[in-house]
């Protein structure tokens, strides 16, 4: 009987540390990264708004997709998948971007001020993925020097220099991640328009 309430404990306090980590901290964490970004897409908006950018320029319209789409899918935003995608680059190579690619889009921004602007909001939406990452996924410090080492060799290969400027090793993988899944969100979207005009 010991042995079984030991046992019983053991199991218990086991499920609360999961309910505790998966559920109240992961969520957590979760609400602060799209609350964050919530800010810096504000800001986004706001210099365009003041007339800094304009509204259809191809760098703001990927920059604020980007946000958008890591709002949207930043629960599919772990260590896992992101050492499953960088593996799977070796082979697969660079995947489709559903928007202008983020940067070159600033690279080709007009006027000094909206280019470091651009850049500077950029920047904080790298940090903000890092941060996420960092406490939510804490094995980020054991994968992470592992995995830049690994995106920058995959950056080096003779096909990846003819392409565009690359962003930060790391996030530039979440990123894309995200984009994929906004796009096949949009196209299911469509579909059940669709169908619903159809049946209409």
């Amino acid at each position: 009987i010991e042995q079984a309430v030991t046992c019983l404990h053991i199991a218990l306090n086991a499920l609360a540390l999961w309910f505790m980590w998966h559920i109240v901290w992961k969520r957590s964490c979760q609400d602060r990264f799209r609350q964050n970004l919530f800010e810096i897409r504000d800001e986004l908006f706001d210099f365009a708004r003041q007339g800094g950018i304009d509204f259809t320029d191809p760098a703001y319209v990927a920059l604020r997709s980007n946000i958008n789409s890591l709002i949207r899918f930043s629960h599919r935003i772990n260590v896992l998948r992101l050492v499953l995608f960088t593996l799977l680059q070796c082979f697969i190579g660079d995947l489709p971007e559903p928007y202008p690619y983020l940067p070159a889009a600033l690279a080709h921004v007009k006027g000094r001020h909206a280019k470091e602007t651009l850049t500077a909001i950029n920047v904080k939406v790298a940090r903000q993925l890092m941060r996420l990452l960092m406490l939510s996924s804490p094995f980020i410090v054991i994968v992470g020097p592992a995995l830049f080492l690994l995106d920058e060799w995959i950056n080096r290969r003779p096909a990846a220099n003819s392409k565009c400027p690359s962003q930060s090793p790391i996030t530039s993988v979440i990123e894309l991640q995200a984009r994929k899944a906004y796009r096949s969100e949009a196209v299911k979207r469509s579909q059940e328009i669709e169908l619903v005009g159809a049946i209409s």
